[in-house]
């Protein structure tokens, strides 16, 4: 015995990807601000904290310069 086949709508959207961590994130169109401004507050709130001008503790990476 067969099932039943149901209508299926399949949609393409529109997919950017984060700069951090490359994941890809699909969006409708027209939002992809609001969608990737999502992903950053959950997934990298310590960018957004930077960008808006809230201390973040620094980065410090050693080098050694010759003179």
């Amino acid at each position: 015995m067969s099932k039943p086949r149901y209508p299926v709508t399949v949609t393409q959207l529109p997919v950017l990807r984060c700069e951090i961590c490359q994941r890809t994130i699909a969006h409708k169109p027209g939002q992809a601000s609001e969608v990737l401004t999502e992903h950053y507050r959950r997934a990298h709130p310590e960018s957004l904290e930077a960008a808006a001008g809230r201390p973040v503790l620094p980065v410090i990476r050693a080098s050694r310069f010759q003179v």
